[in-house]
């Protein structure tokens, strides 16, 4: 498996989840960490990135997201 392949997304709603997830767990991880409100602000954009990474990775190795959504469209266009 090619690294391109590991963090695809099959569409917008997927996309969403891992962002709204990853944001969530950084923001919960970061409300325990003592820290400045301006360092609060990076580490939760520096997490929510990499849990968003994780996650996409995570999904693609076990085969959870669907491989390809525009076989339908493409179906009817024929």
């Amino acid at each position: 498996m090619q690294l391109i392949e590991l963090v695809q997304v099959a569409n917008a709603r997927w996309s969403g989840l891992f962002g709204g997830l990853a944001g969530l767990i950084a923001a919960l991880l970061v409300m325990t960490l003592p820290v400045s409100q301006p360092q609060e602000a990076l580490l939760v954009g520096l997490l929510t990135g990499v849990f968003s990474l994780l996650l996409m990775v995570v999904t693609n190795l076990t085969g959870l997201m669907p491989a390809n959504t525009r076989s339908d469209e493409t179906a009817s266009n024929d």
